[in-house]
């Protein structure tokens, strides 16, 4: 047969029939004279008689709860043996579920580190693990036989704290706007002190203060009850998974710390429940992530789409700014250009000035000082004509502006080609003889025939030309040669000019 002995604090001996079977630690008689040991065990034996006696030593100097926690279980060997295999195995999947949980949500929060709820769900899942392997059949402790009983008390007491504000973080991480980042952090600060008074003493001390710490983690678990039922009530993604979750854990801390109390004898549930609520957690991060997932992919579809329209619009302006360029390009040459006309015309308008200037000076000195007898109205007349030029030179250089935005006007009309060179041969002709030249019209057509030459021009500008043309005979001219003026015609196009031969 087999007796199955579960966890005795804090050290026993056992006989079967008067005979010493098992034992764990050494029993003493006080706190100096006993060494604590807690690990589940077996013990097999065959029975001599119908009856079986068994007594049982049992001291406790080191915690609060002393004796028989659970009840033995009495079967046979085969029996006990696959409830304790059985055991073993389920206590090896919840604790290596848990720690692949915690690894697989530690990596997406080091891949992604604005996800801080990956990071205190991965802590939770990490401390329950350990926690785990420290219960029931003690797993961590024969993997470890040198392990100390108040080094794994600590670890269990320690991890099982650190769960409490890891729980309280990923919470307000997940609904930020129900919960109060105050009451998060005082939690999370009386946890440190009770972790403090763990390491800081033995289990003879801090064990005495585990009812309070039980009372705070129901008030905190109570506490996530209202925040859920709220982000239930305000529709949050995920509340009602949570609440639900919520409450295997809820019924499994209820249990144990009943059960550790020994109010019932249900055995620990807390990883079952542990196990089940991180799981569904695990499923609404699953949720969570893949609908990041999916979202960043849409992103990325009309990142692309928008890159594309980006492009198109960068060509357009790009487009536009070619044409803005040209045409600034354009305007900079027409400026160019209307700088170069404008110093052209200045020189142009100061040759025109000198010209009319020059003769109203000579007619003047010549009139002063007596040279010109006889009859003087006509020379005061030819002053008085080129004082009339002088005076549309001067509102030509007033309309200067006017000319560069190509707003002068011109007042064309019907000119008698051959009339008005025969008037204006005239009022020159005195001046270049004057300079002892010699002037001659010839080849002019007879102004007396049926189509005479006519062209549409300004005649006052035609006159400015015809005075520059004589003012350059008189200074490139020797004098005594002849300046012959011939006036050409080209069929009926009416194309008439005036040149002056060279005299050579």
């Amino acid at each position: 047969m087999a007796l199955y002995i579960p966890s005795v604090a804090t050290s026993y001996r056992l006989w079967i029939n008067g005979q010493l079977s098992a034992g764990n630690g050494t029993v003493g008689t006080d706190k100096a004279t006993m060494v604590p040991k807690n690990v589940p065990k077996v013990v097999y034996f065959t029975p001599s008689g119908g009856d079986i006696e068994l007594v049982i030593q049992v001291s406790n100097f080191v915690q609060r709860k002393a004796g028989l926690w659970e009840s033995f279980k009495l079967g046979t060997a085969e029996s006990i043996g696959y409830e304790r295999e059985k055991n073993i195995l389920r206590e090896m999947f919840l604790a290596g579920g848990l720690f692949l949980m915690g690894i697989f949500y530690l990596c997406f929060y080091f891949s992604r580190r604005a996800e801080r709820a990956f990071f205190f769900f991965s802590a939770t899942c990490l401390m329950l693990s350990i926690r785990t392997t420290m219960l029931g059949e003690t797993l961590a402790v024969r993997m470890f036989p040198a392990m100390s009983w108040e080094s794994a008390v600590k670890i269990e007491y320690v991890t099982g704290m650190l769960t409490l504000p890891c729980f309280l973080w990923y919470g307000y991480c997940c609904f930020p706007n129900e919960m109060r980042s105050g009451w998060v952090k005082l939690s999370s600060l009386l946890t440190a002190g009770y972790i403090l008074l763990v390491l800081s003493t033995q289990a003879s001390t801090y064990t005495y203060f585990m009812p309070s710490f039980e009372i705070l983690a129901i008030l905190v678990l109570l506490y996530m009850v209202y925040v859920l039922i709220m982000a239930v009530v305000r529709r949050k993604d995920g509340a009602l998974l949570h609440g639900i979750a919520l409450l295997f854990f809820f019924a499994a801390v209820v249990n144990d710390t009943l059960y550790y109390n020994h109010i019932l004898h249900t055995g620990d549930m807390i990883p079952y429940g542990i196990f089940c609520f991180l799981f569904l957690l695990g499923l609404h991060l699953a949720r969570r992530f893949s609908r990041s997932l999916t979202y960043t992919e849409r992103l990325t579809v009309e990142l692309q789409e928008l890159n594309e329209s980006l492009e198109n619009k960068v060509r357009e302006r790009t487009a536009e700014l070619e044409h803005f360029n040209r045409r600034l390009q354009q305007a900079n040459e027409s400026i160019s250009l209307m700088d170069s006309s404008r110093r052209s015309l200045l020189s142009n308008i100061t040759h025109e000035l000198r010209t009319p200037l020059t003769l109203i000076q000579g007619y003047a000195e010549a009139l002063s000082e007596g040279v010109i007898r006889g009859d003087r109205s006509r020379y005061f007349t030819l002053i008085l004509q080129k004082a009339k030029l002088l005076d549309h030179i001067f509102n030509d250089l007033i309309e200067l502006s006017r000319l560069e935005a190509r707003q002068i006007q011109f007042h064309f009309e019907p000119y008698p080609a051959v009339q008005s060179l025969q008037h204006l041969f005239d009022k020159y002709e005195m001046d270049l003889k004057e300079k002892e030249l010699q002037v001659s019209l010839c080849n002019l057509p007879d102004p007396e025939e049926s189509r005479p030459i006519r062209v549409h021009v300004d005649a006052l500008r035609i006159e400015q030309v015809f005075a520059n043309f004589m003012m350059n005979a008189q200074k490139y001219t020797p004098a005594g040669e002849w300046l012959p003026f011939t006036l050409i015609s080209r069929g009926k196009n009416l194309s008439s000019r005036l040149r002056i031969r060279d005299p050579g």
